[in-house]
């Protein structure tokens, strides 16, 4: 283990979802050994999901590509033998003051209990204690749901990126939250 893995790991936030329904959870920085869950809940998604390599290819794009996953508390999931699994991800860039947000996805039996919220939240404290301003995302135009949790969390739409889904062709709403304005973002006009 690295000396950034070991760090943020001692860094990891334990949760305890919003939602009211006591789903406890961790989060800590990914690892090549959670890639196999990421990877179904990817193809579970997305319809052009990231391919193993691409993965690979974040965890070697330190110091700007960060990954972390979400696991059951360890008296929740371990259970018969059964090691840790993953339910959720996000992988985000950092560059300069600014957050890129590549990458969220939550398993779908476990859509809806905070988690997502949980892994933005993460991401959100991780940026602002390293000096990030701006965080942006893309978003599917259908996926009012993803909006909904962006909105809420002072997310705002500030663009539009056209044709930026390509399985199915679709465009993209660009969402932006300034964190040195607290979250306010300033009209387009």
């Amino acid at each position: 283990m690295g000396d950034k893995d070991r760090r943020l790991k001692e860094e990891g936030i334990k949760r305890l979802d919003e939602s009211g329904r006591g789903e406890e959870f961790k989060i800590i920085p990914m690892d090549e050994s959670d890639l196999e869950e990421v990877l179904i809940i990817e193809a579970s998604s997305f319809s052009s999901p990231w391919t193993k390599e691409m993965f690979l290819n974040e965890f070697l794009r330190a110091p700007i590509s960060w990954c972390f996953v979400a696991k059951p508390q360890a008296r929740q999931s371990r259970t018969a033998g059964h090691e840790e699994k993953v339910l959720g991800y996000i992988c985000f860039w950092i560059i300069g003051d600014e957050m890129q947000i590549a990458n969220v996805a939550v398993h779908p039996s476990w859509r809806r209990r905070g988690i997502g919220r949980g892994l933005l939240s993460h991401a959100l404290n991780f940026g602002h204690s390293r000096g990030v301003r701006v965080i942006v995302l893309e978003v599917r135009f259908s996926n009012v749901g993803a909006q909904r949790l962006y909105r809420s969390m002072g997310f705002q739409a500030v663009g539009t990126r056209r044709g930026y889904y390509q399985l199915p062709p679709e465009d993209a709403l660009v969402m932006a939250r300034d964190l040195a304005r607290g979250g306010s973002w300033p009209k387009i006009s």
